[in-house]
């Protein structure tokens, strides 16, 4: 008896393997974003005290800082019939079309990880693709790390993957909690030359930090309770050197606020309002 239950078992998993052993895996989750709009400048009230300007000067920056975060954010991109995608032999591919021109993307389960090849093919840019590595990269499954690197070509059409080079790339790395974000962009290949690195920190309770650098400047933003109080420091060059700082402000909740100019290490200018 004992025995034609086993044979009865190994039939029903024969006859159900392809239900059992071959389901596809959950499709990669869609890149994480992350919300800065806590990160704020002075407000309307201290910038309309400040009569030197640094007030709006700094409300300004931070507006144009957290702006670029939000948009470097949202910079990878995702099919867009993202619920249309199909699984074959370990393989999820989505396949977008524009007319003339087609985009393939395909996506293969490594690990926690999903690696990402992207082609194009057809007239696009006045240029025609023979199913050229428009872009591909790594994303883990539940997106909230991952690299992308988009690709053109240096040798004349028809173009195909053996004259492709790197045009740019970008990385991501955001803790479970969404509470800390990183992200680099890059003049090439994935850890060629940097062009800018953010990282944002909630620190809970309305207050945040966030940092904009490349190997030239560094900029520092600490916001308070949405942006009632904090504080901008700004260095020509890529870390926090007290050498190179060159300008601060800070505010308060009540409108008032401050500024001091550096150079060398030595405070040179400052001023209240």
């Amino acid at each position: 008896m004992k025995k034609l239950l086993i044979v009865l078992i190994a039939l029903t998993l024969v006859f159900t393997g392809c239900s059992l052993f071959n389901k596809p895996p959950e499709k990669p989750a869609a890149p994480k974003t992350i919300d800065v709009s806590n990160v704020k400048g002075p407000s309307s009230v201290a910038i309309a005290a400040d009569t030197s300007g640094h007030a709006a000067t700094a409300s300004a920056m931070v507006t144009s800082i957290s702006g670029l975060a939000t948009a470097f954010s949202s910079l990878s991109q995702t099919p867009s019939d993202w619920d249309n995608g199909t699984y074959d032999s370990g393989t999820w591919t989505w396949s977008d079309g524009y007319g003339l021109y087609s985009i393939k993307w395909e996506a293969v389960l490594d690990g926690d990880y999903y690696n990402w090849a992207v082609y194009i093919d057809g007239n696009f840019g006045n240029q025609a693709y023979n199913n050229f590595l428009y872009m591909d990269g790594r994303t883990r499954t539940n997106g909230h790390d991952g690299h992308w690197t988009i690709y053109d070509d240096s040798i004349a059409p028809p173009y195909d993957d053996n004259g492709h080079y790197p045009v740019f790339s970008w990385q991501w790395d955001i803790n479970a909690d969404e509470t800390e974000a990183k992200w680099w962009l890059y003049n090439g290949a994935l850890n060629d030359e940097l062009v800018l690195y953010y990282h944002y920190t909630d620190l809970g309770g309305g207050d945040a930090d966030f940092i904009m650098k490349n190997e030239d400047f560094y900029y520092r933003v600490h916001s308070e309770q949405n942006g009632s109080s904090g504080w901008v420091k700004y260095y020509e060059t890529g870390s926090p050197d007290p050498n190179y700082l060159v300008w601060y402000v800070y505010w308060d909740a009540t409108g008032h606020g401050g500024w001091e100019e550096w150079s060398g290490g030595t405070k040179i200018h400052e001023g209240t309002w």
